[in-house]
């Protein structure tokens, strides 16, 4: 179980909201599309600047082909997207999948205290690097809510303490008015 951040591409004429819940990208077969190919790459480079310690997930397209009872050639069709995690050893469980059309940032529900205050500041960067360079809005479906990130990733912090139960973070969290606030 883990708490999710959802990053999606405006769409002209449609507000971010509708978009936002619609149905997620589904994991097919397609062909590549250079320009998709691109963004994920810039995206991808940009975050392991911002943390060198980044690594991109291998896939082993046999093992995907003999699950999905595919060929090798579909199963690297279908698993386009990269996956990014931080080190084996001390990770904080934070998993970044960045996908054609749109990407997402997982936490699992391990930490509370300053613990949970620091992986929701280095998920914020993330999340400024992929709005920055995917030219992503970021939407948090726990609150059901497109995100300023200046003034509500308290709220997101706010609800994944309620749910590890870090009551004396949540009470911290709902006072301030602007993101920094909470920082301090």
């Amino acid at each position: 179980m883990s708490y999710d951040f959802h990053l999606r591409l405006p769409i002209a004429g449609r507000p971010n909201e509708e978009i936002a819940t619609s149905d997620s990208e589904e994991m097919v077969a397609s062909d590549l599309n250079p320009e998709k190919e691109i963004r994920k790459r810039r995206v991808a480079d940009a975050l392991k600047r911002h943390n060198p310690q980044l690594q991109p997930s291998e896939f082993d397209y046999q093992a995907l082909a003999k699950l999905d009872n595919s060929t090798v050639e579909d199963a690297q069709k279908k698993h386009r997207h990269i996956e990014l995690n931080g080190p084996e050893e001390g990770t904080n469980g934070i998993q970044i999948t960045i996908f054609d059309n749109e990407a997402s940032i997982t936490v699992p529900y391990w930490h509370k205290g300053d613990a949970a205050r620091r992986v929701f500041e280095e998920i914020r960067g993330y999340l400024d690097v992929m709005q920055t360079e995917g030219g992503y809005f970021t939407y948090d479906p726990q609150i059901e809510k497109v995100l300023d990130l200046q003034n509500d990733l308290a709220i997101s912090m706010a609800c994944y303490a309620t749910v590890v139960g870090d009551a004396g973070a949540k009470d911290s969290i709902a006072r301030p008015k602007r993101w920094w606030e909470f920082w301090k």
